[in-house]
């Protein structure tokens, strides 16, 4: 109202930066994709991170994307996937 802009962001969007309803002429609105973010998979400020492995925030699911040399995913089916070098 009164040209002011108020509002929720879209799914899979997010005003991490908190200036959607600002009076800033400079708002950007909903500008973070939190399903595909790796500072903001999910949410705003949930970092997407692996250990031994790149990671890939996918449909705001922070996935392993590709092992690190010498490790595997050896729990896939684990909601928290880890990768791990293969036991011998």
């Amino acid at each position: 109202s009164g040209g002011a802009c108020t509002g929720v962001c879209q799914m899979g969007f997010a005003d991490c930066n908190a200036d959607l309803t600002g009076t800033s002429t400079q708002s950007d609105g909903c500008e973070t994709d939190v399903g595909t973010s790796l500072d903001n998979c999910g949410g705003c400020g949930v970092t997407c991170a692996q250990p031994n492995a790149a990671a890939a925030c996918v449909f705001g699911s922070c996935e392993i994307a590709q092992c690190n040399s010498g490790f595997g995913d050896c729990d896939a089916a684990a909601p928290a996937k880890t990768a791990r070098r293969p036991s011998r």
